[in-house]
């Protein structure tokens, strides 16, 4: 299982299958034992999940959304403010 993204024009731009998952898992568990950093840190799973998050409320509002990377907020729309 997984899923595909696609942009406007139908290309698919990020395909995720649910193996990925297992190897992440796995990359996490070695990085806990060696101190390691793993695949994937926090940062980019914050970028994802910032990124999912705001793509939901513009698709569920129609409304554009100005987004400022360093204080991590919305801007244009405080009822939308995280």
């Amino acid at each position: 299982m997984g899923y595909k993204l696609f942009d406007r024009g139908g290309k698919m731009v990020e395909h995720y299958h649910e193996e990925e998952n297992e190897k992440h898992l796995a990359n996490f568990a070695e990085c806990v034992r060696s101190r390691q950093r793993p695949n994937a840190d926090i940062r980019s799973a914050t970028c994802r999940a910032l990124c999912s998050i705001s793509a939901t409320i513009v698709a569920r509002t129609g409304h554009n959304l100005e987004f400022d990377p360093k204080t991590e907020r919305i801007t244009n729309d405080a009822a939308r403010m995280p």
